[in-house]
């Protein structure tokens, strides 16, 4: 009988307590506004995201879908928590999608009621503790294609959705609300001037709020994004079309200081006033013509990308035309 073996206790191992690693929070504490002209909605939004508080990112906070060439949405969202933007983004993107192919108003505005209301039941309102609620707003714009072009422009609030009012025509999101709603209404007080201007003014309008809203409170910066919504169609503004009108904003200052100056200064008279006056009209009409030379470049370059499309399109539609057969050919000559 052999013996028994020693019986050989394992070593003890260390004990590890795993901490759950939370994803770094990011913040688009946007500053987004929007405009409804007679056939345009225009939304102006800035880029910038904070990550884990001290970290910045550039995003886009503007995003455009086409559902079936019959409608289109476009969605601005500000969030403490951006992860839910996303969400309400997904969620709202699938419903539509198999809504049906169709254009239909009423639909798709009740499908994004009740894709808010569930994102702020499951995850907004039921957050409670040192954490609390994270703020999630947006602005959504939907265009209808065919059959009739039209638009309009939605802004939610604590999972609510409302329509942008027809006294207002405007509507802000984000921290920097309060402040582009007292340069709004101080630029257009009147919802009418809103209402009847060309989108492009408009437009123009949108990032000259945006970049003093940009210089003043803290997370919001970056590039400026204007999406313009107009006749079934939509186009972004080009970096460069937004840096030239945010140059001349820029260069505009300091003539307004010098006529403010004058104006405040009980020593200066009134001849002193018109001296400074002629030169603030001068530097003026420098940044205008600056402005004009640009926008007729910019003109010239599109009629001849206009042309180039059209003489592709007809060059296509000729080739996709059926050639006649050599039989064809011979009972032509006959």
């Amino acid at each position: 009988m052999y013996p028994r073996p020693p019986f050989i206790k394992e070593f003890p191992r260390p004990f590890l307590q795993l901490k759950p690693i939370r994803a770094a929070a990011r913040k688009s504490m946007t500053i987004g506004i929007g405009f409804t002209t007679g056939d345009a909605v225009i939304l102006c939004a800035d880029t910038q995201e904070t990550v884990s508080d001290y970290t910045k990112t550039t995003t886009q906070k503007i995003r455009v879908t086409t559902f079936f060439n019959n409608w289109r949405l476009a969605i601005s969202g500000s969030s403490d928590a951006s992860q839910y933007i996303e969400l309400f983004e997904h969620e709202v993107w699938n419903a539509l999608c198999n809504a049906g192919t169709d254009f239909n108003y009423a639909r798709s505005v009740n499908i994004i009621k009740a894709t808010l209301h569930k994102i702020h039941k499951q995850y907004i309102w039921l957050r409670h503790g040192s954490e609390g609620r994270p703020s999630l707003q947006f602005l959504i714009a939907i265009q209808g294609i065919n059959p009739n072009p039209s638009r309009s422009l939605l802004f939610s609030q604590d999972g609510a959705l409302y329509p942008v009012s027809s006294h207002d025509h405007y509507a802000s999101i984000g921290v920097g609300y309060h402040m582009a709603k007292a340069i709004k209404d101080r630029l257009l007080p009147d919802a009418g001037l809103i209402y009847n201007s060309p989108a492009e003014v408009i437009a123009n309008f949108g990032i000259y709020i945006l970049w003093h809203v940009k210089k003043s409170i803290v997370g919001c910066d970056g590039n400026t994004l204007v999406l313009i919504l107009q006749n079934g169609k939509f186009r972004w503004m080009t970096q460069e079309e937004v840096l030239e009108i945010e140059n001349a904003i820029q260069m505009l200052y300091p003539s307004q200081r010098e006529l403010l100056s004058a104006l405040f200064n009980p020593a200066i008279d009134r001849q002193g006033i018109v001296e400074v006056g002629n030169s603030f009209v001068d530097h003026v009409m420098i940044i205008k013509d600056k402005l004009d030379q640009t926008n007729r470049m910019r003109k010239h370059m599109q009629e001849l990308f206009d042309r180039r499309e059209e003489a592709r399109k007809a060059a296509q539609q000729e080739a996709e035309q059926p050639k006649p057969s050599d039989s064809q050919k011979s009972k032509d000559r006959q």
